[in-house]
């Protein structure tokens, strides 16, 4: 009985495969992580892409004769595209999961290029249908400082008081970083990155707290952090 039960098994899995690889695929269902808050692509914009190269090869045709990795090559040609799951449903749906690439930053150098930046220094092209809150890096932004581009505006996102008081980043001739507040007209000189940024932040924030409020928030032109040990502050 126990052979009798495995063959009956084998039978049945393999009947399935074989049900499986003749399925025909009956439509394309594209869902987009429209919830994530980026509305950098719709379904009509995955639809377009689709039928560039497929417009011919899937309704109608089996899952088994489907390039899958094919699909899944042309639609990550998109500058948008972080991510993509493709399966075929029980109900004969080709399903296309599709997750967008997440704008840390916006980039506007010096030569008026401008660009998003995603945490793994992806670049993201600006969109006609959709503009991110995010903050803006100006400057004299290079390929070589987009590194730490990026990690100072996750540590300003990661704070609650900064993320919500930092208005802009930068990078000034030197190479070095400055913002600009909602508290004061002032711009804040930062210096280079490096492992004191936390400690710069943290004396600025005391600043705030405790000196700008007496002497007054639009008394200086600059607040230069970028001595150790010390704040240097220019009058206007």
């Amino acid at each position: 009985m126990i052979v009798l039960s495995s063959i009956s098994i084998v039978v049945l899995a393999g009947a399935a495969i074989v049900k499986d690889e003749n399925k025909i695929c009956k439509n394309v269902v594209i869902q987009i992580d429209v919830e994530s808050g980026n509305n950098f692509l719709d379904e009509k914009d995955i639809q377009n892409m689709l039928a560039v190269h497929f417009s011919n090869q899937l309704i109608g045709q089996r899952f088994n004769t489907i390039r899958m990795t094919s699909i899944e090559k042309e639609l990550k040609q998109s500058d948008y595209i972080k991510k993509l799951d493709l399966y075929s449903a029980m109900n004969g749906s080709l399903m296309i999961n599709v997750i967008q690439k997440e704008p840390l930053i916006r980039i506007i150098n010096n030569v008026g290029v401008s660009f998003y930046l995603d945490e793994n220094i992806d670049t993201i092209p600006l969109s006609s249908k959709f503009t991110p809150r995010v903050l803006v890096a100006f400057g004299n932004v290079t390929n070589k400082n987009c590194a730490d581009l990026v990690k100072l505006t996750e540590f300003i996102n990661q704070d609650v008081f900064w993320n919500a008081c930092v208005e802009q980043i930068y990078v000034n001739d030197r190479g070095e970083y400055e913002i600009y507040t909602k508290l004061g007209k002032q711009n804040v000189i930062l210096g280079k990155m490096d492992d004191t940024v936390n400690e710069k932040f943290r004396k600025l924030k005391v600043l705030y707290a405790q000196g700008l409020p007496n002497v007054g928030w639009n008394k200086y032109k600059t607040i230069n952090l970028k001595y150790k040990g010390q704040i240097v502050c220019t009058k206007i």
